[in-house]
Formats: structure tokens, sequence, C-alpha cells
């Protein structure tokens, strides 16, 4: 592994889905997490560790560590992970932040992956007969969706930082998609719930099961697509 500390450029990788400024439309958007029972003690870890926001995407990240990968390369393979299992949150097709720290010389590197707006994109975009548009029309039409920058700027980390070969940090997310990955709470909560972006056509088709219900906490969920996209990436 490299000297990247692995902690600090996990931590710092705030990733988000382009469709993640709906999550401020209405209250429950995205469940949080199943609280945990409090800690009795101190935890203390030596050597690479990984904080995700799924374990399907930590257990990612720590094959790549134990592969001698670097922070940033275990970071690309958890977002193609959390790109799946909490697509409400981290797709692949959003803006991200990301924060590197190297220990050798004590340098930070912050990379911008944010959205960028259309080259044609004004301001009269968000009104329509002089009025502005209601937030959740502004967002669920389509009109705020931006270039996603997600992946130029971790391929652009990866490439200054990577240890390993970028074709091999998406093993998992490939075999996850196309095998199928367990629905966790906090997606279930989406998909069950009132957000706006549940109802939508494609997340009504997707999150539905052959007999009309809707996918559950703990059942199986397969995207043959995904592991067709992160093949491609």
């Amino acid at each position: 592994m490299s000297s990247l500390a692995a902690g600090t450029a996990l931590a710092a990788l705030m990733l988000a889905g382009c469709a993640t400024t709906a999550e401020h439309v209405q209250a429950g958007a995205a469940p949080a997490p199943v609280e945990s029972p409090a800690a009795t003690q101190a935890s203390v870890a030596r050597g690479p560790f990984v904080s995700a926001a799924n374990p399907l995407a930590v257990e990612a990240g720590m094959k790549v560590l134990a592969r001698g990968g670097s922070a940033v390369d275990a970071a690309v393979a958890i977002q193609a992970v959390l790109g799946l299992t909490e697509p409400q949150s981290s797709g692949l097709g959003g803006g991200a932040f990301m924060m590197v720290y190297d220990a050798q010389n004590g340098a930070v590197t912050v990379y911008d992956g944010r959205e960028t707006a259309p080259a044609a994109a004004t301001p009269e975009l968000f009104y329509e007969n002089g009025k502005p548009l209601a937030f959740v029309d502004a967002v669920l039409s389509g009109r705020s969706t931006g270039a996603p920058g997600v992946m130029p700027m971790l391929a652009l980390a990866q490439k200054q930082h990577g240890a390993l070969a970028w074709s091999e940090l998406f093993g998992d997310a490939e075999t996850l998609a196309q095998d199928g990955f367990v629905v966790s709470p906090r997606l279930a909560g989406m998909i069950n719930g009132d957000a706006p972006q549940a109802k939508t056509r494609w997340a009504t088709e997707y999150f539905t099961k052959p007999d009309g219900a809707r996918y559950q906490a703990g059942e199986t969920l397969r995207n043959p697509a995904y592991a067709e996209t992160v093949r491609r990436i």
C-alpha cells in the first residue's frame, strides 16, 4: 500500500448521485441508517481501514488494499459499489469532492468533481411564464441536471495516486450487479417511501418485483445494466 493515509482519503470522499438535490424535497427521502447500539469502549484499529456507507463497499475497498492498492484505488472500488447499493446518494452519474493526504510529504490535494452545467444553461431555464419553477419541478424535470463529474475526478485522482490498474478496481461492483446484492434498510426506506425520485418511471420499473411488490430490506436485487456500465468504464 502507498503512503497515502487510507482513513483520511476515504473519510474525505464525499460522493453524491446526480439526483441528490431531490433528497431535500421531502423529509424522509433518504432515511437515516439503522441506529447501532452505543459503543461501550473506544475501538482501536491498526493498519489500513475503510469506512463507507455500506458493508459491501467496505469489503470491496479492503480487498483492494489487501492487493496492494492505494487509498485512492480503494475509493474507486468503494464508489463503484456504492453507486449500486445506494443509488439515491452515490450514483456514478453525479458529482463529488475528494481530499487526498500524502503522508510522505504532508501534501493535501483536493479534487473538484461536482457536476458542470451545460454551456447553454441560463437562469431563464428555471422560469416558466415569467415565474420561477417550483423546487420539485426544477429538480425532477431534468433542467437541473449537469454533466457528471464523479468518474473524471476519480480517474484523475487514481492516475496520480493509484497503485493498481484502473481496470482492476471494478470487479466487486460488476459481480454484485450481475449476481445480485442484498437491499439495505436505508435503500428499502427510499424504495418504499414517499420521495419523488422513487416514483419516477425508471425507478418504479427497477425497484418493483415481477409480482408487483416493491423490494424490501434483505431481498436480493440485480442490475445487469449496471454491471455492463462498470465493465465499459
